[in-house]
């Protein structure tokens, strides 16, 4: 991992601040730039009674939010053209398989 890039410049603050706003304990942020890991990096605590801090291999429990993230991924996918809605999961992942 290199250094952050100056446009990180501020972003702890930035960070630091919404936690406060927002009432959230703790959070893990990654940057990635061109399949490179820019910046990894915990804020705050995940457990604030024994004072443990999060970092970047933190794991939370996020319920159903990863279905949202998955699919404003695929979003960004389409509007690159690099895939297409309307087509079967099997164009893009020969391997996937349903019981039906």
């Amino acid at each position: 991992m290199r250094q952050p890039l100056k446009e990180l410049k501020g972003f702890r603050a930035f960070a630091s601040e919404k936690m406060k706003e927002w009432n959230v304990p703790g959070a893990a942020v990654a940057v990635i730039k061109e399949d490179e890991i820019i910046m990894a990096e915990g804020f705050g605590f995940r457990d604030k009674e024994r004072k443990l801090k999060v970092n970047p291999e933190t794991v939370f429990a996020i319920g159903s939010a990863s279905k949202a993230f998955t699919t404003a991924a695929m979003a960004v996918l389409a509007d690159e053209g690099k895939m297409e809605w309307d087509k079967p999961v099997r164009e893009y992942l020969p391997e996937f398989k349903m019981h039906d």
